[in-house]
């Protein structure tokens, strides 16, 4: 990522963060003075940004990932459980190696269960689930959240969106197939090899005929 697409994405992110503190703010106001209404428009308002901001941190995390090296498979009998299928594994470990501190609020939290599909999600997808997620929660404070959970599910969501676009570009230089179709052969005179021109029925016969004479 060069440098000023990165100044961009930071000064993006802090004008977000700018426009949650005035909205927050906003809310507040209303509340104390009993605007009912337009507390709850400022606070559905700045829900929306709140979520902006984390899948923009989800972003600029997928952005600038560097994959570790993957972890050895266990043997079956060897002492520990073999690794488990891809988008099977139990995720409450994931959560608990990822992001310790948090591991208990989260798997009480009513978005676990949207949290755990995420991260079958990024596993399926070839990442490492714990790795991915101790990097998108790493990138911004998580002990202000209300809900830990819902935050790392829109990071999530923002680190998907960036690999799958990051996949689709990287794929838009593949050859296209032969005319042809694929995994039909093409005939030996479509080769460029040159094939002996037909000739009309009966023109051997006629150059063998003898000559008449007058």
């Amino acid at each position: 990522m060069s440098a000023v697409g990165r100044n961009d994405t930071v000064a993006a992110l802090g004008f977000l963060l700018a426009l949650v503190t005035a909205v927050e703010a906003s809310r507040r106001w209303h509340q104390a003075q009993e605007h009912r209404v337009q507390a709850e428009a400022a606070g559905r308002a700045g829900r929306l940004l709140h979520e902006a901001v984390e899948v923009t941190v989800g972003v600029n995390a997928a952005r600038e990932y560097r994959p570790g090296p993957k972890r050895p498979a266990a043997r079956a009998g060897a002492g520990r459980r073999a690794t488990p299928a891809p988008g099977i594994r139990p995720m409450a470990g994931t959560v608990q190696e990822g992001v310790p501190e948090h591991a208990r609020d989260i798997l009480a939290d009513p978005a676990w269960p949207a949290l755990r599909a995420r991260l079958a999600e990024v596993e399926k997808a070839g990442d490492d689930p714990g790795d991915v997620l101790a990097t998108v929660a790493a990138r911004r404070e998580l002990n202000s959240a209300d809900s830990v959970a819902e935050v790392l599910v829109w990071r999530l969501d923002g680190w998907q969106r960036q690999r799958s676009s990051a996949a689709a570009a990287s794929g838009g230089g593949t050859t296209a197939a032969p005319t042809g179709g694929a995994g039909r052969s093409v005939p030996a005179g479509k080769r460029g090899v040159s094939s002996p021109t037909p000739r009309p029925p009966g023109e051997e016969q006629q150059r063998k005929r003898p000559k008449r004479g007058r």
